[in-house]
């Protein structure tokens, strides 16, 4: 799984209405920018649009079109690969394993 990830450019992750996603954060721990659509759901949470991937409309022609700017511009996929990094860098086992147990502990992400 580590070499898949270490090999993409970026991961696209395409549900619909995901609860959570962590196919999203392996990626994006990975420093790969993640493409994904409008109504997947929980991965919108963690994926800002341009900055540390895509989010796009569910349609062939616009999935279609965001992998395309992945293919043609590594430069650009690689920026947001480490934005995307940056971004979950707070996101351990540690914290999800306090938030699920305590329910006054900080979110994943603060």
């Amino acid at each position: 799984m580590f070499d898949l990830y270490a090999n993409a450019r970026a991961v696209p992750f395409i549900p619909m209405d995901e609860d959570y996603g962590l196919i999203t954060i392996e990626a994006m721990k990975s420093s790969k920018p993640v493409l994904t659509v409008s109504d997947s759901g929980g991965p919108c949470e963690f994926v800002a649009h341009e900055e540390t991937g895509y989010i796009c409309k569910p349609t062939p022609v616009e999935i279609a079109k965001y992998l395309t700017k992945f293919t043609v511009n590594a430069d650009e996929a690689k920026k947001m690969g480490k934005a995307s990094f940056q971004k979950v860098a707070p996101v351990t086992w540690d914290r999800v394993a306090h938030g699920l147990l305590d329910q006054s502990t900080p979110s994943i992400m603060s």
